[in-house]
């Protein structure tokens, strides 16, 4: 594993709501950039929320790879009542999908698949 310069963007979280705006991230393989924000009012029992955002992705160009910042944060799914912690993904067949892990303080972590939006 080898790394290259490091580049940082600004990332603002489009709902206020979440007070910890980047609590995990992930990269597809097509270089898209997966974030989890949540809210936590520093109580063991909640209630908490928590949002997966797509806000980016990675590119190769002819200097080098880049980061394109999505204009608004892309919303993939909502965990209302989980303290989501971790994003993470597979794929197969050409399908991506997201799995969020949770890590509540009183009712254990989790590890499933995000609910798809309707």
């Amino acid at each position: 594993m080898s790394f290259d310069d490091f580049q940082e963007f600004e990332f603002f979280d489009p709902d206020p709501l979440y007070n910890r705006p980047i609590v995990g991230i992930d990269v597809d393989s097509q270089g898209n950039i997966y974030t989890v924000a949540a809210y936590d009012p520093d109580e063991d029992a909640g209630p908490y929320a928590s949002a997966v955002y797509r806000i980016g992705a990675i590119r190769e160009t002819p200097s080098g790879p880049d980061i394109f910042p999505e204009s608004s944060p892309i919303l993939e799914g909502v965990c209302d009542g989980f303290k989501v912690e971790s994003v993470a993904i597979f794929e197969a067949n050409g399908v991506v999908q997201l799995f969020i892990g949770t890590d509540d303080e009183n009712y254990g972590g989790t590890v499933r698949p995000l609910p798809v939006l309707p």
